[in-house]
Formats: C-alpha cells, structure tokens, sequence
C-alpha cells in the first residue's frame, strides 16, 4: 500500500486501470505484490453488488 500511495496511487479505480507492466515500474512493487493485488481487484469485483445482509432485495 505505502508503494502505491508514495506513487499518486490512491484509488482501486486507478489502480484496476493499471497494467502488470505499468505495476512492475512502481518502485516497491514486485510481482508476488502485483499478484496480490490482482486476487484482491477479483475479489473486489465479485462483491460489486452483494446480497442485503437481511437476505431481502
């Protein structure tokens, strides 16, 4: 996270832009980070619209 933000990459909408090329040039960033943050952008991705808690539409 802090290479990230050191680098004006504040936002996941900015950051879901990105190349794994674009990525791998943030200093602080290898590829086991990169990695990561993919898993989390399709994790993000998949709970866009969760279900009500209450289980109601």
């Amino acid at each position: 996270m802090r290479a990230l933000r050191e680098n004006g990459i504040k936002r996941m909408s900015v950051l879901s832009t990105l190349s794994d090329q674009q990525l791998s040039q943030v200093p602080g960033l290898g590829t086991r980070s990169i990695a990561l943050i993919r898993e989390e952008l399709k994790r993000m991705g998949a709970m866009k619209n969760p279900p009500p808690i209450d289980g109601r539409s």
